[in-house]
């Protein structure tokens, strides 16, 4: 029993986090997001969703290999964990792409002081075996509005991480859709 207990454990693990960060996965995370969204429907409140990557990873992974950009890639989940609420589900939803979802947020401002906190907590050089990596990271920041779907507060999260990526890079952008209460 014990042995079949620790498989169903192993299984649950991953099918619901990533095996290299152990971050949530894109299944579960979206999982989450649906959950939210209903929630927000319910209750009322706001949330946000943050998405983001490393800026300029394909040239780590180019020029020391992959085995340099896995390492970063767990040392920059070790950061985002270290920096959010434990409530926040933080995802890798593949390659270096990372997702935040911040339930209960109190208003926009607080959304962003976590995404400066997320840009500033990069800036420190990542120590990877005998290299010192500098990398930033560029933020989009979506609110949920009324009737949109999970894959629509994703795309303007998306948007507006490419917005921050236009701009220079090393900074968040949110959305600038109007924002219709729930």
């Amino acid at each position: 029993i014990t042995v079949r207990k620790q498989m169903e454990s192993q299984l649950r693990e991953l099918a619901h986090y990533d095996g290299l960060t152990k971050l949530a996965n894109r299944t579960f995370f979206y999982q989450h997001l649906e959950q939210a969204i209903s929630r927000i429907k319910r209750k009322g409140a706001m949330f946000a969703l943050m998405y983001f990557d490393i800026d300029h990873f394909k040239s780590v992974n180019d020029t020391y290999g992959h085995d340099v950009g896995d390492a970063l890639l767990t040392a920059f989940s070790a950061r985002i964990k270290a920096t959010v609420r434990d409530m926040d589900l933080v995802a890798r939803l593949g390659g270096d792409e990372f997702a935040l979802l911040l339930d209960d947020v109190t208003d926009r401002a607080a959304a962003e002081h976590v995404a400066a906190k997320l840009v500033n907590a990069m800036h420190p050089a990542f120590e990877v075996g005998a290299l010192t990596l500098n990398v930033s990271t560029s933020i989009g920041v979506a609110f949920y509005a009324r009737d949109m779907s999970a894959d629509d507060i994703i795309r303007r999260a998306d948007g507006a991480m490419y917005i921050a990526k236009r701009s220079g890079r090393d900074r968040y952008a949110v959305d600038a859709e109007p924002i219709i209460e729930p």
